[in-house]
Formats: structure tokens, C-alpha cells, sequence
């Protein structure tokens, strides 16, 4: 009983106070729209978006104790840590039909897939070569006749896998 009017009384003097809950993860730096595409015998893409600018990494490997880093795309290219709202990584050098797991490094937070790591399968080593296969290209416009800052490109169709590209800057 003394449990319970003790539980009561500190119920009561919370409510009239108002306890403010604060999260330390700034919610514009949560990854959103996490797709994995492009994926290959020994290389894939993960792509995503951010409300705000922040730099960001992937740390992946073929068990749970992940091991690798993966910088944005373009930071690659330049050697220069650069914030982005729309990220995209390609995960090179990886093994065939492999089990790979992976978090997101955004901002100064880590982030999981339902509290677990994600994890993706490569695909098995395709007979026919590649560079064969005529490219898809086009312009980004935006409905004002400028080019966006950033943009992230999906493509689908019936008889094919998502693929996805990230703007050249």
C-alpha cells in the first residue's frame, strides 16, 4: 500500500511539473527512404536521405562485428568529407552469393534496422559481361529549368532489379 501511494503522490508531482522526454538524436539526421540497389556479385549501393546537410559513413562486413567503412559516393571521388542530405554508397570487393550486415553512420548516430543490423546477400557471378549492356542516361531538370544541388535516380522495371545513381556534381 505504501508502495502504491508513494507511486501516486510521484505520479502526481510529475503530471502538475511536466517532464519533457528529450531524445540526444537530432531527428533531421535520421536516415529516410533507406533503398539497396545495384546489387551485384561484388558490389552493391545503399542509398538514403536526410532532412539536413551532415556526413555520413557505412560500416558493414560479413558478420555482425561489421569491420569495414564505406564513405558517400562522391566523397570517394574527392578525397573530401562533404554533408549531404541525399547519401548514396557503393560496397565494393565484396564475395559472391555473401551475407552482408550494415549500419548507418549519419551525423554523430548510429542507425539499425528495427534495433538489428540490416543485412543484404550479394548476387551469384553473372554469365554474361556487363559492359555489353547499352547504359541508361538522361537529365535531372527541376520544374524551374535549373539542375537540383544533389539528386538521387531510381529505376525500375518488371524484368529487372532497382538500380539507382547519384547526380555528378
Amino acid at each position: 500500500i505504501a508502495l502504491i501511494v508513494v507511486g501516486i503522490v510521484v505520479t502526481s508531482i510529475l503530471t502538475k511539473s511536466g517532464v519533457n522526454i528529450v531524445s540526444k538524436a537530432d531527428i533531421t539526421e535520421v536516415p529516410q527512404n533507406v533503398k539497396i540497389t545495384n546489387i551485384k556479385d561484388a558490389s552493391l549501393t545503399i542509398s538514403y536521405t536526410t532532412e539536413v546537410e551532415n556526413i555520413a559513413s557505412i560500416s558493414f562486413g560479413i558478420s555482425a562485428n561489421l569491420g569495414q567503412t564505406v564513405l558517400d559516393t562522391r566523397d570517394q571521388k574527392t578525397g573530401r568529407l562533404r554533408p549531404h542530405k541525399i547519401h548514396s554508397f557503393t560496397l565494393t570487393n565484396l564475395k559472391p552469393q555473401t551475407k552482408y550486415f550494415f549500419e548507418i553512420v549519419s551525423g554523430q548516430n548510429t542507425y539499425l534496422n528495427n534495433n538489428s543490423l540490416y543485412e543484404i546477400t550479394t548476387a551469384a557471378t553473372f554469365p554474361i559481361e556487363l559492359s555489353k549492356q547499352t547504359p541508361v542516361k538522361g537529365s535531372i531538370v527541376l520544374p524551374d529549368g535549373e539542375k537540383p544541388k544533389e539528386a538521387l535516380v531510381y529505376l525500375t522495371s518488371q524484368k529487372t532489379q532497382e538500380i539507382s545513381s547519384i547526380s555528378q556534381d
